[in-house]
């Protein structure tokens, strides 16, 4: 019935709160040890490899999740 179609739904938001507050947090540290600390300012690619490293990270921590529902 309807309420099958909600199985999974505890899993999957779980799964997206874990994996946007573990991208989101692990951001900051990561461009901070690429970064030089006497540079003055961070580059677009130091932005992107730190967002592309930490949603990777992210995303390999919160996939098994999926396997749950």
């Amino acid at each position: 019935g309807v309420a099958s179609l909600y199985k999974g739904l505890n899993v999957g938001l779980l799964r997206a709160g874990v994996y946007g507050g573990l991208r989101i947090g692990m951001y900051a540290p990561l461009k901070n040890a690429i970064v030089d600390p006497n540079a003055q300012k961070t580059t677009v690619l130091q932005k992107l490899l730190a967002g592309g490293v930490s949603g990777v990270l992210a995303a390999g921590i919160t996939s098994p999740l999926d396997l749950i529902k």
